[in-house]
């Protein structure tokens, strides 16, 4: 089971990209970046917006936990 780690807002010092969206989050633009602990560390990186959105979803459907894919986030997101 992957736990959080550590959860914060930073400035890109260079483009990264975006773990929900795919799309590039650019240098000196505002990400979310979380380190989850399973087995190692994975790092995981989302524009605000995106961040926003996915903070959303879980809220009105994984509100007691749960695992989602990125496709179902997005499904949803067109839903909307």
């Amino acid at each position: 089971m992957s736990e959080l780690y550590e959860r914060r807002q930073v400035t890109a010092r260079r483009p990264h990209k975006c773990h929900l969206c795919g799309e590039t989050i650019p240098a000196g633009v505002l990400y979310i970046r979380e380190k989850w602990h399973d087995d190692g560390f994975q790092e995981v990186k989302r524009h605000i917006h995106c961040d926003a959105l996915l903070d959303e979803y879980l809220n009105e459907y994984f509100f007691c936990g749960g695992e989602y894919t990125d496709d179902e986030v997005w499904e949803w997101i067109r839903d909307k």
